[in-house]
């Protein structure tokens, strides 16, 4: 079994050992089966979270968490008869994932080194940077990507972002900033994907999740890493509407 970056606490005691080794004995790891203890966690993970989120799924990793949240705004576009509404917009500097589409979303991956540049139907807003005072206006930037998506013959079907960018340096956006591109992605038809699996779950300080730093509500929460105590785990909260417009484009 292998834990990955996911420190577990202290897991040499024996206690813990001897609970891990009882919990394999009856363990079933096929997913069409739910134990009871993934259901009662999961309910306690949707109520650290706004009202709204209601449904969440749970997988083994960020990246993982990260493209299914892609698909689900997808499904949700052709559900809501936008089927071209596939393209995807991100911040530079941001990091999303190792798996084919979450590399082709994270500017960290794509444009450094043995990276293969950019997609077509992926659109970087300018990371802000509030210590030189450069692009601070979310409104503008995420205005510009909307742009720039309609005019490769695309629209929108997702603005994806770390509330506090990991990656991209540590930066904490600029009051406003994320309320800003919010407000112009769902007015262009996009859904909000906060990515905490890096700076959420009681990393910011006094707010458990990063977003709530910025006053949003996102569309779509992704959470790992530190979710599952050492263990493989993470998830990807949602509007119950959203899971029902999944559960009608995907198997």
């Amino acid at each position: 079994m292998s834990l990955g970056m996911r420190p577990s606490r202290r897991a040499a005691r024996s206690q813990v050992a001897g609970a891990v080794a009882a919990q394999l004995s009856v363990l079933n790891t096929n997913s069409r089966y739910l134990s009871r203890g993934l259901v009662d966690y999961t309910q306690q993970l949707l109520a650290l979270l706004p009202g709204s989120l209601e449904v969440a799924f749970l997988v083994n990793s960020g990246s993982e968490a990260n493209d299914l949240a892609l698909r689900v705004s997808r499904a949700a576009a052709a559900a809501a008869g936008r089927p071209g509404a596939t393209h995807v917009a991100v911040m530079g500097g941001a990091y999303h994932g190792h798996l084919t589409t979450t590399m082709a979303i994270s500017p960290y991956k794509f444009w450094g080194r043995g990276g293969g540049g950019k997609e077509s139907w992926v659109h970087v807003l300018p990371c802000p940077d509030p210590y030189r005072g450069t692009h601070l206006d979310g409104r503008a930037a995420a205005r510009g990507a909307i742009a720039e998506a309609r005019a490769a013959g695309g629209e929108l079907c997702a603005f994806i972002c770390e509330s506090v960018l990991s990656c991209g340096g540590q930066v904490f956006l600029p009051d406003g900033y994320l309320a800003g591109v919010y407000e112009e992605m769902h007015a262009a038809g996009a859904l909000c994907i906060a990515d905490e699996v890096q700076c959420g779950f009681g990393r910011v300080g006094d707010a458990f999740w990063g977003f709530q730093l910025s006053g949003v509500t996102p569309d779509i929460v992704v959470m790992g890493k530190p979710i599952g105590n050492g263990f493989p785990l993470s998830a990807v909260a949602m509007t119950r509407p959203l899971a029902e417009a999944f559960a009608t484009q995907e198997y």
